[in-house]
């Protein structure tokens, strides 16, 4: 079963074609859920990574980030690494393994 907000994808991206912002996704650390974040491409990622973070009620320490496979930075923003309205980031936990997960 997805997650509530699912429901609310076809208005978000009616908003987007209206504004500069992105909508991106993170899978939630529950299986099947997403979460959705509404950004600005120039928005440092540390920000999302922060209220991800507090969302799933677990240290922001612990997490790793990648998009297409590579590892981004809270430093960096959604311009910098090529993030698309639409587009997933991933995160995982950081003692589980080394290298972003496949993807």
């Amino acid at each position: 079963m997805g997650n509530v907000c699912d429901a609310f994808w076809p208005i978000a991206k009616r908003h987007m074609a209206q504004s500069q912002q992105l909508i991106v996704t993170v899978p939630a650390l529950h299986p099947g859920d997403k979460i959705y974040f509404e950004m600005s491409p120039t928005t440092p990622l540390h920000k999302l990574f922060g209220a991800y973070s507090a969302r799933q009620d677990v240290p922001l320490g612990p997490l790793c980030w990648s998009f297409a496979g590579k590892v981004v930075g809270g430093d960096q923003t959604p311009a910098d690494i090529g993030l698309a309205d639409g587009d997933q980031l991933d995160a995982w936990p950081a003692a589980l393994t080394r290298s972003p997960p496949p993807g």
